[in-house]
């Protein structure tokens, strides 16, 4: 086959992992898009909640962490693993509407669908990274998370339709996660596949190993921090603006999904210019005022808001496709998937303290204020990524 056959084909695949990725992922944010009705249906205090949202969170941390040192995206094809993983997590998802509808249920329900989520999310990545040659890789990491974006922001699509009610944005979750695993049959691994060891010592691959390893870990994790602190909690940050009060759900999906996915693009493709520890490091500080300057939200001008919003969207994720490259830079190359999946699970399991600590400040004292506390997040990586790393 020639050159441009190779590229059609290329360019088929890493669209069709993008759309698998959006349409799965959608079940990630059901809860959080679903909130005010779960809350009204089932009586749910602040924490149980937080707790909801939380335990995708936990889900996700596990299974990628599991994932990753069992090999799973090196032992099975994507056209099998994501399709497979997919429709166990459309079956988690409305497993709330086939099981008594309470919280101990919907927790069990949530915490699988994270779990599930992580056959999903890393495979897909691997799919999309596979079939780019070494100089766009970068580019093509920062593709698959623009995918996550978008994602995970879909249901906020949802809020003030006649699929508002939890059990329609559930359904309609799950049936996107099947419609991503019949996508997700005409994957294929590409070319540009990493040769993996056949078997990995956990003890050997966590990302912590040497002091470069360290520097990226620290900046990724206060980075998740950040990110899942707005991404939950954004809608109540809006409902601070009194123009919106008619329009959060579709402004959420805006400066998340598509501010996010532009900021992703936009990072990788700026790293391949200026390196990604330099991009990474001006995305966080550009954040960093951003989240000082949440506060003034209510008393700007309309427009003024939304364009700081969207700024913090796009510099909040804007690097986050940078760690995992920065970290493979620092890891044997048998070894970068267990590396990158030890730093993906303990990023999400802090997400966990985000969320709790942001809803608790909101309650307390206002959630213009609340936002303040991610501050930490941007500043932290700015300051671990103050030395060279390998790019």
């Amino acid at each position: 086959m020639d050159e441009s056959g190779l590229v059609r084909i290329a360019a088929a695949q890493v669209g069709l992992g993008a759309v698998v990725l959006i349409l799965a992922i959608s079940c990630w944010f059901a809860t959080a898009a679903a909130m005010p009705s779960l809350t009204a249906a089932l009586g749910l205090d602040d924490s149980g909640r937080v707790v909801l949202i939380a335990v995708v969170q936990a889900g996700f941390a596990v299974g990628a962490v599991a994932a990753g040192l069992a090999r799973l995206s090196d032992r099975f094809a994507p056209r099998v693993l994501i399709p497979a993983a997919c429709v166990a997590t459309a079956a988690a998802t409305v497993l709330p509407l086939v099981a008594p509808s309470n919280l101990a249920v919907l927790l069990v329900s949530r915490f699988l669908v994270g779990l599930l989520l992580a056959g999903v999310y890393p495979s897909g990545m691997r799919a999309i990274v596979s079939w780019a040659p070494p100089r766009w890789s970068g580019l093509a990491v920062a593709g698959a998370v623009a995918a996550l974006t978008v994602g995970t922001a879909a249901p906020y699509l949802l809020d003030a339709t006649p699929v508002s009610d939890w059990r329609h944005v559930f359904i309609t979750c799950a049936i996107a996660a099947m419609f991503a695993a019949v996508c997700a049959l005409g994957l294929r691994t590409g070319p540009h596949a990493a040769q993996a060891a056949r078997s990995v010592d956990p003890s050997t691959v966590h990302p912590l190993k040497n002091p470069a390893q360290r520097r990226v870990t620290v900046a990724y994790v206060a980075h998740m921090w950040e990110v899942y602190g707005l991404w939950v909690w954004l809608p109540a940050l809006l409902a601070t603006i009194p123009a919106l009060t008619g329009s959060l759900g579709l402004m959420s999906f805006l400066i998340i999904g598509v501010a996010g996915a532009a900021g992703c693009v936009l990072g990788g493709s700026l790293a391949a210019r200026f390196g990604k520890r330099t991009v990474a490091r001006w995305s966080v500080a550009v954040s960093a005022l951003c989240v000082l300057a949440t506060p003034l939200l209510p008393v700007l001008p309309v427009i003024v808001a939304l364009v700081l919003l969207s700024v913090w969207s796009i510099t909040a994720i804007s690097d986050s496709p940078l760690y995992s490259a920065l970290l493979g830079d620092e890891s044997p190359g048998s070894r970068v998937g267990s590396a990158i999946a030890l730093q993906m699970g303990i990023g999400y399991f802090v997400s966990i303290g985000a969320i709790y600590v942001v809803n608790i400040v909101g309650v307390a004292v206002g959630w213009q204020w609340a936002f303040l506390v991610l501050a930490p997040g941007p500043i932290v990586s700015f300051w671990a990524l103050r030395k060279r790393v390998s790019a």
